[in-house]
């Protein structure tokens, strides 16, 4: 097969987990083994993207340098964000929303005000919304029986009139809930964050998961901030 591409077409159906061995030669002989796999694609619509594989034949070209300075500095720049994001969030409140995301409740002031279950696809929710010291706090308990893991993108906090983002504490018990498991997701936010002015007004909290769709949302009454 000339050129520097293997596309393959299957002339029948795959199942969702099957495997074949793929095996590749290249213009000077050299074998280079793969192994192919389907993936299902998602009832919600999303796309599942292609995979792409580089292969580098000299280790020592500078090609291959430059690619393994480009990869190392990444993973640098991701771990520093990572560290000054954490560094950023050393807080109470951010404490509270670690001990929630750990499901230990009974080591926080807060005390359960509402609870209720939701079901999206094979992933379920169950919502839990505490109050305790001038505090809201949200513990959202993820159970996902998914083929895919379940991450979250980000979450954010609002006025519902007028939209202006409030600060929050997140926190999680995981990077990633996968298949079979049950994760935490926690918030906290101060009474503070309900003051608009003179008035204490409702706030939206929303989570997207990791493919930007709002997996949930909850309208937070300031009644949980009160004391």
């Amino acid at each position: 097969m000339g050129g520097k591409k293997v596309v393959l077409e299957p002339l029948r159906d795959i199942e969702p987990g099957d495997r074949f061995m793929l095996l590749v030669t290249v213009s000077d002989g050299l074998e280079i083994p793969f192994v192919v796999t389907s993936e299902q694609q998602p009832l919600d619509g999303r796309r599942v993207a292609d995979q792409q594989v580089t292969v580098i034949r000299n280790l020592e070209s500078a090609s291959a340098a430059q690619a393994s300075l480009y990869e190392s500095l990444k993973r640098e720049r991701h771990l520093r964000e990572k560290v000054e994001r954490y560094e950023q969030e050393d807080s109470i409140d951010h404490a509270l929303a670690a001990l929630l995301a750990k499901d230990a409740t009974r080591q926080t002031p807060f005390r359960e005000w509402r609870k209720w279950r939701l079901q999206e696809g094979d992933v379920e929710f169950v919502v839990r919304l505490f109050k305790g010291n001038g505090k809201a706090a949200v513990v959202f308990k993820i159970t996902n029986r998914e083929d895919q893991p379940w991450k979250m993108k980000m979450a954010r906090l609002y006025t519902v009139s007028g939209w202006k983002d409030k600060p929050f504490a997140v926190r999680t018990d995981r990077e990633a809930i996968t298949s079979g498991t049950t994760g935490y997701v926690a918030v906290v936010a101060d009474k503070s964050a309900f003051q608009d002015g003179a008035e204490f007004k409702d706030l939206l909290l929303e989570i997207y998961r990791d493919d930007g769709y709002r997996q949930l949302f909850v309208v937070l009454d300031p009644a949980l901030a009160r004391d």
